[in-house]
């Protein structure tokens, strides 16, 4: 074989408007920070792997060498599709760059694979493709089994591939049939989302910093300056002043102690906002003779009414600008809470000023923003419009008539220059607002995106409406969320235990106009009333429909213990006359609901149940049951 370099193209995705790509064979495409993958080279049946050997002569380190006499032009266009579709998935999806040079290079990495493997023609005849899959499945099973791979990494390359080849052509059902590895030994325990109470805790102090310190900036408002706070945070009259200093407020937990802060900033009176007199405030300087503390005193003073005066006539003081940041800040953690996104998108957002709001659906709007030739769309509350708006116009003070290719930013503290979210500007911005408030929780993107889907499962929102909001496909969002919200079934559960410690009183409590029952006691009779989302409609002409109305007692005495353990004894015997889906279908609520009381009466009166069933067992059954029982024998309908 005669390998040699080729002509080359390097294509940074996404590209321009997805344009056309007129030589695949040539392309090299290059991702986010400078990571290359050669597409191109697979245009040629004859290649070499990565040739270490063009080190040092400036050509990407993924080029391969080809032999050209092995050019087939049959895969320029299936390969133009590909590179097409990548840039697509950049451009309009939810993945990150990062995710999808990932799977870039893993349908790169099976193409040549297929073509050292037999399946030459792979993509150009879907019966081989399929084929090529399966064989592909089975090298990795090899490589697991040989330990030159773990069975995860094995996992993750067989579902990205699978994805890829599903959305490329159209083929989702190629892995049927295949032993698949799994890519993580046990299933993902989905995200729990935080409480309604952090929730609100966290967005309270956001919401007051980002309305207050936005009108402080774009409404010019004088220092000091009034920052209404939540009630929480204790301040009086639920305002803490803002001050053109590097201490721009002292909240309550630290005015409480600031007689031990090693900097007091004595000059400004952060409790009534106002500026210190000398004379109020010179004991607290370190100077030996009272009139040099007196002097200093006066010379902070000074320097307080000089920052004010300052920030008062220039709208763009540096301390305006911090503001500014902070309310940025601010805002972040509310569009995290408002849009879903996960982390990798909020921090790479593209935006410009060409940018579309949609119709409303189901309350959201879809907002589409263009930069740099990439679109991406995301949907919030239509609620939350006002506020992006706002924020928006927050941002062009920031700018001040420059361009930012991002819709968020952080301001580099030594050149001045705006950069990217970073991964840890979460913390940093918890960590700022717990200077504020030290029990504000820190409740990030992912957990955001769980209380968010919570939000919507709770509120009935379809899967197809979710799945555009969270960034997910809808299989996704109803695996996530198939056994419902968390945060309802910690509702409902302590909902259930608060009905079975209703429903079991104490022994010789008394039920006023109880009425004695098979199963228990009724307090109204006559007037069923479904205690919570129940398998069996309260009836007070059946027994069954006594364990699901919240007029049922029973004590946790023996009496009412019999009885119970009776109707499950007779329930148990019956189970023998039908076949185990029917007996579970009519008789599995009830049974459990029964289990449930007498585990309550269980901790009220330890042993009692225990010593009950067994006598029932041994047939001394409540008297109503004991005839019940009797009545089946007779009729043969228990054994």
């Amino acid at each position: 074989m005669n390998y040699a370099r080729r002509n080359i193209e390097i294509l940074q995705l996404p590209l321009i408007a997805d344009g056309f790509v007129e030589h695949p064979e040539r392309a090299i495409l290059q991702f986010k920070k400078g990571e290359t993958i050669d597409f191109g080279a697979f245009c040629y049946s004859s290649v070499t792997e990565v040739a270490s050997a063009q080190r040092g002569l400036n050509r990407p380190r993924s080029e391969r060498l080809v032999d050209a006499s092995t050019f087939r032009p049959e895969r320029v266009a299936p390969m133009r599709a590909a590179i097409i579709f990548f840039s697509r998935e950049i451009s309009h999806s939810a993945y990150s760059p990062l995710t999808v040079a990932l799977a870039a290079r893993t349908f790169v990495r099976f193409l040549f694979w297929a073509n050292e493997s037999g399946f030459s023609d792979v993509l150009t005849n879907r019966p081989t493709l399929r084929l090529g899959f399966r064989s592909f499945v089975s090298h990795l099973w090899e490589e697991v089994a040989a330990q030159r791979m773990t069975e995860k990494t094995a996992g993750v390359r067989v579902s990205t591939l699978r994805e890829v080849l599903a959305q490329l052509y159209d083929i989702d059902d190629i892995h049927h049939g295949v032993r698949l590895p799994r890519s993580r030994k046990r299933a993902a325990q989905p995200t729990v989302p935080p409480s309604e109470e952090d929730q609100g805790k966290m967005l309270a102090l956001c919401q007051a910093l980002f309305d207050g310190l936005t009108s402080l900036c774009l409404d010019f408002k004088p220092y000091p300056y009034p920052l209404a706070v939540p009630r929480s945070l204790g301040a009086a009259d639920d305002s803490m002043w803002i001050f053109p200093s590097r201490k721009w407020c002292m909240p309550p937990h630290q005015l409480a102690v600031r007689e031990s802060l090693t900097l007091g900033y004595w000059a400004f009176d952060y409790g009534t906002g106002t500026i210190a007199e000398p004379a109020e405030i010179a004991h607290y300087y370190s100077q030996d003779y009272p009139s040099d503390r007196l002097n200093a005193a006066a010379i902070a003073v000074s320097h307080a009414h000089a920052a004010i005066n300052d920030a008062n006539v220039n709208e763009r003081s540096a301390y305006r600008v911090a503001a500014a940041l902070r309310a940025h800040q601010a805002f972040v953690v509310m569009f995290l809470s408002r849009t879903n996104m996960n982390w990798a998108q909020v921090r790479e957002l593209p935006w410009g000023a060409d940018y579309e709001v949609g119709a409303e659906r189901q309350g959201f709007r879809a907002v589409k923003a263009r930069a740099g030739g990439k679109v991406v769309t995301f949907e919030i509350q239509t609620v939350f419009l006002p506020e992006l708006r706002k924020f928006l116009k927050l941002r062009e003070y920031l700018l001040n008539g420059s361009e930012y290719e991002y819709l968020f930013m952080i301001c580099d503290g030594q050149t001045g220059k705006f950069e990217p979210l970073q991964a840890k500007t979460q913390d940093h911005i918890a960590a700022s607002l717990r200077r504020i408030d030290p029990n504000v929780p820190n409740i990030k993107s992912r957990k955001w995106r769980a209380g968010g889907g919570d939000w919507m499962l709770r509120r009935g929102v379809d899967t197809e409406t979710a799945s555009v909001i969270l960034q997910n496909t809808e299989s996704t969002v109803r695996n996530s969320y198939a056994e419902g919200s968390p945060i309802v079934q910690m509702e409902e559960l302590g909902a259930f235990f608060d009905s079975i410690q209703t429903a079991v009183i104490a022994k010789g409590c008394e039920v006023q106009n109880g009425v004695a029952r098979p199963v228990g006691l009724c307090s109204d009779f006559g007037a069923p009333t479904q205690s919570e989302q129940a398998a069996v409609v309260p009836d007070c002409l059946s027994n069954e429909g006594c364990f699901f109305c919240n007029k049922f007692r029973v004590h946790a005495d023996e009496d009412d213990t019999r009885k119970l353990v009776s109707c499950r004894y007779v329930i148990q015997r019956t189970a023998t006359t039908h076949d185990e889906e029917q007996f579970s279908s009519i008789f599995s609520p009830i049974f459990k609901r029964i289990e449930d009381l007498l585990a309550e009466i269980d901790r009220l009166s330890p042993g009692l149940v225990g010593a009950v069933t067994l006598e029932v067992e041994n047939g001394e059954l409540d008297a109503y049951w004991a005839r019940k029982l009797e009545m089946l024998i007779i009729l043969e309908l228990v054994s």
